[in-house]
């Protein structure tokens, strides 16, 4: 069976099966799986492959431009991780300096590095695993894969660590040759399940090697289970594909998701002044979204991190926070109007906060509840409504989210909050695709029993493009509790759309 003939199977058994997903170990490790999948998938489109052609590509040659082309990829999906689920950051990335690296890795690599067992020899073999994995599906034959597990794993020994501490031997050594051991029987048993031609075996062989789900013929990619593709492949057009043209067109708004199905990877990053002091409260996320081939509907995933900085105490750092996902539906779509409804769910997936960071932003910023608070889980339906009048676009969305275990706000098991919001964009006159907006809005907590229950914002920005787009707002408490600790927000975004 071809790899075309078992991507398309295992498409057809996410989107029909009754079965489901595993949910995913929650050891910040495995955790690294998914998020460093996604940082991988910003890479540049390439042509797909016209059906029924033989797409699989020829091997590839270790000492090549490619090879350092490929590990150059994946290096860089190193930082995108270690940038996005870092918690001190100052300590850790930001406030080193060439001198302490250079006395770090000009030392002999330490032979005890004080890590527990499950670390050294679960935990980093577990990375060697998925770099193993990835050289594999780029075309590399076993050689070809250890060597880049071994690369992967000295670079990051002597430049990622190295910038805080020795490198050490144990995880020079466990990480590449367990990893590309593991490697080897998981692709070896990947291969067998895929010759059964069974969608439940084929299930298993994308769950054992991971990596089948975003590579493709030797190209970066991301599975999209609702149209039965990769996306990043093909040609970004929005002529040929119906109503596309519309989820490009309109504005993504800056103070809420749009309820309109829409196609993109995306990272958000949202910085907000406190008044009282000179500190921030930091907010950013990774968000894939993937349509169906009518743009009608759409499931999305969104990673949060929660931070302070310049507060001092409790100290200065970032948490996990809650993941969100999430399903588009649009009942009405035509280029004039559209109307779409959406459900959301929160996931309680914050691992820690073991010195205050969430407390801290739980205290001072209520508009992103539930999303930083710990051991809640929610639940959110929505609707959006859209109207198109020429180069003027008006969209409006309301929702209600019902947070459980909701204890660590006001003691209670249950919260509600209604959300709402309105944005008003204009395309400029201008070369390049370019809209403006102004928007309004706001939460309320109704089963809130003691202070105020309200909060509205304005915000104001520009979003360019149409495949890479990228934005900047400012939005402004207007009233509330919000508008008594936060001065004034800058979010900034950039999506990568298909």
């Amino acid at each position: 069976m071809g790899r075309q003939g078992f991507e398309n199977s295992f498409i057809r058994f996410i989107r029909n099966g009754k079965n489901s997903m595993t949910p995913g170990m929650k050891k910040c490790r495995v955790a690294a799986l998914l998020l460093l999948s996604f940082a991988l998938v910003l890479s540049p489109p390439a042509t797909i492959a016209q059906s029924g052609e033989n797409t699989s590509p020829a091997p590839r040659k270790i000492v090549s431009k490619q090879f350092l082309k490929d590990s150059g990829i994946y290096y860089g999906s190193i930082w995108a991780f270690r940038l996005f689920y870092v918690r001190n950051k100052n300590e850790r990335i930001y406030k080193t300096s060439l001198s302490t690296w250079w006395d770090h890795i000009s030392q002999a690599p330490q032979t005890d590095d004080g890590d527990e067992f499950l670390t050294n020899y679960v935990a980093h073999p577990f990375a060697g695993y998925v770099s193993y994995l990835y050289y594999n599906e780029m075309g590399y034959g076993f050689w070809g894969s250890a060597l880049g597990s071994a690369l992967q794993s000295t670079i990051f020994e002597y430049t990622v660590e190295g910038l805080v501490e020795t490198p050490s031997l144990p995880d020079l050594i466990s990480t590449p040759v367990l990893g590309a051991m593991f490697g080897f029987a998981a692709s070896n048993i990947s291969d067998f399940l895929i010759e059964k031609n069974n969608p439940t075996a084929t299930f298993f062989a994308h769950l054992i090697n991971p990596m089948r789900n975003f590579v493709k013929n030797g190209r970066v990619a991301l599975i999209n289970p609702l149209a039965g593709r990769f996306e990043y492949l093909q040609n970004f057009d929005i002529s040929h594909v119906p109503w596309k043209d519309l989820a490009i067109e309109q504005n993504s708004p800056h103070s809420f998701y749009s309820a309109l199905p829409r196609g993109y990877t995306g990272a958000r990053l949202e910085v907000s002044g406190a008044q009282d002091s000179t500190g921030q409260i930091v907010l950013y996320n990774l968000k894939a979204e993937v349509p169906s081939n009518d743009y009608r509907k759409s499931l999305y995933v969104i990673f949060n991190q929660s931070g302070i900085n310049n507060f001092h105490l409790p100290r200065d750092g970032y948490e996990l926070s809650n993941f969100r996902l999430g399903a588009k539906y649009a009942f009405v779509k035509t280029p004039a109007y559209w109307l779409a409804v959406g459900f959301e769910s929160h996931l309680p997936t914050i691992h820690k906060d073991n010195v205050g960071r969430l407390e801290q932003i739980k205290n001072l910023y209520r508009r992103d509840l539930p999303v930083y608070l710990r051991d809640s889980y929610a639940f959110t339906p929505f609707v959006g409504v859209g109207v198109s009048m020429g180069a003027l676009s008006l969209e409006t969305n309301a929702a209600l989210t019902i947070v459980k275990k909701a204890e660590d706000f006001e003691g209670d098991e249950s919260e509600k909050i209604l959300k709402y919001g309105v944005s008003l964009s204009l395309a400029l006159p201008i070369n390049i695709a370019a809209r403006v907006s102004a928007e309004f809005s706001g939460n309320r907590i109704i089963s809130m029993k003691s202070g105020n229950k309200n909060n509205s914002y304005f915000t104001t920005g520009i979003r360019l493009g149409r495949f890479l787009s990228p934005s900047v707002a400012l939005q402004i408490p207007v009233s509330g509790h919000d508008d008594n600790t936060v001065s004034q927000t800058v979010i900034t975004e950039i999506q990568l759309r298909f």
